[in-house]
């Protein structure tokens, strides 16, 4: 039995390498950087400058927030929530903070959500914790019953800061351990008795493996071979200087200046510049397109909403089918979760039980519409080929314009009108459509 909050649940030993690698990769140049690998033939000063220029395409980061902007496209429903409520849950940022959670689930498998409270009373609130940070933990009946959470705290001596570990063992009555190595031995530092009985800490589930593991690795080998071709291209372009007969052996370096001259006795000798032909480049910049499009389509192209003018709707809901199935698991996901949240809010704020629930949308459909779309409608409703109706019910479903009551807007419009001197040939817009 190991007696230290250090210890590691088995499957985050089994997923730490995947997890940081997700991270990295979502994170940016500064963190992506080092999964860039020197050549056999790349010397060392040749591969720092190659990471040193390096530029890091995140298509990693946009697909997720592409995904995650789809679940809250529209925001949450608060069914028979008591307006209080909702104005509380606005104070406090819950969507956001599922929003959050949604991300790091995205990215790392399972978001976490903690309500905390402040040690000498108030209001609950809401953290969001790391994935990376929870280090053990049991689930009895898809409630935590033990959770170690791994966090910081600040010592400060004079100008110096250090941040040193501490873990909050969170135990099943609700009760709070705060463990520390003092003098090499872990021991109780501080425990804090909370007025609940059980644990608010709350997991969204993607799956022990990162849903988008797949896509991180694809990123790390496209960022890999992007660099050797632009740093392929750098040296294409930047001609060399070959030197015959001057008496340098092969491994001296020579190096000249604009205004440098070069003197010789030797008649042999010549000096010249040569440029490299840069064939591999082709093939290197095709193969980046290869693996640029296996991404989006590994990625089921969420990052890019809208549609080619050129597609049917039914090509398009073909190929957005597979993407709307798991943007609608992770909207059911969230859903459960944010219900579950909700509760331990009311209970431990209101000490009662929450009424009412939390509704996502599920509402993935993106057709996307030609440009000229809401041109073309208008013409067909002028020329009398489809009702007045019909085409605001189209623009609503499209997105293109926000109506309640779409025969009160009509019966406005007709009211209203439009002045003499605006109505036109091409804009009877407030009139009806001649048969």
């Amino acid at each position: 039995m190991s007696n230290t909050p250090k210890f590691k649940h088995p499957i985050y030993d089994q997923q730490e390498r995947r997890v940081k690698l997700c991270n990295d990769m979502y994170n940016g140049y500064d963190t992506a950087k080092e999964y860039l690998v020197q050549t056999p033939n790349e010397n060392a000063d040749d591969f720092k400058v190659r990471v040193e220029l390096a530029t890091y395409n995140n298509i990693f980061e946009r697909i997720i927030t592409s995904q995650v902007g789809q679940v809250y496209r529209k925001q949450i429903i608060f069914d028979d929530v008591p307006e209080a409520y909702i104005d509380w849950l606005e104070d406090i940022k819950f969507e956001q903070r599922l929003a959050d959670a949604t991300t790091r689930a995205d990215i790392d498998g399972k978001g976490l959500l903690m309500i905390d409270m402040p040690v000498d009373g108030g209001d609950p609130y809401l953290i969001s914790i790391k994935r990376e940070s929870l280090l053990n933990w049991r689930i009895e009946n898809g409630v935590f019953t033990m959770a170690v959470i791994l966090e910081y705290y600040e010592e400060r001596e004079d100008f110096e800061i250090k941040y040193l570990p501490q873990y909050r063992v969170l135990k099943e009555d609700g009760n709070i351990d705060i463990w520390r190595e003092i003098n090499g031995a872990f021991a109780v530092f501080d425990t804090i008795t909370t007025s609940y009985d059980f644990i608010p800490l709350y997991l969204f589930d993607f799956g022990d493996v990162p849903p988008m593991y797949n896509i991180a690795v694809m990123s790390k080998n496209m960022f890999n071979c992007s660099t050797m071709t632009d740093n392929a291209i750098r040296k294409a372009t930047d001609p060399s200087l070959l030197t015959v007969g001057l008496g340098l052996d092969s491994n001296s370096n020579l190096k000249l200046g604009v205004n440098a001259t070069i003197n010789t006795d030797n008649p042999e000798a010549r000096v010249e510049w040569i440029e490299l032909n840069g064939a591999s480049i082709p093939i290197a910049k095709e193969d980046l397109r290869d693996q640029l499009r296996a991404i989006a389509e590994r990625a089921l192209q969420l990052d890019q909403v809208g549609v080619d003018q050129n597609k049917t709707a039914t090509q398009v809901n073909r190929e957005n089918a597979e993407s709307n199935a798991r943007l609608s698991d992770m909207s059911s996901i969230m859903e459960y979760g944010a219900n579950d949240v909700y509760a331990g809010l009311v209970r431990m704020k209101y000490n009662t039980e929450a009424t009412g629930k939390i509704v996502f949308a599920r509402d993935f459909k993106d057709e996307g519409i030609a440009n000229q779309f809401v041109s073309q409608m208008t013409q067909l409703w002028v020329a009398g080929a489809i009702p007045h109706k019909i085409l605001l019910e189209t623009l609503v479903e499209k997105e293109q314009l926000v109506i309640d009551d779409i025969d009160e807007a009509i019966r406005m419009a007709n009211e209203e009108g439009v002045p003499n001197e605006e109505i036109t040939d091409d804009q009877p817009f407030n009139k009806p459509a001649s048969k």
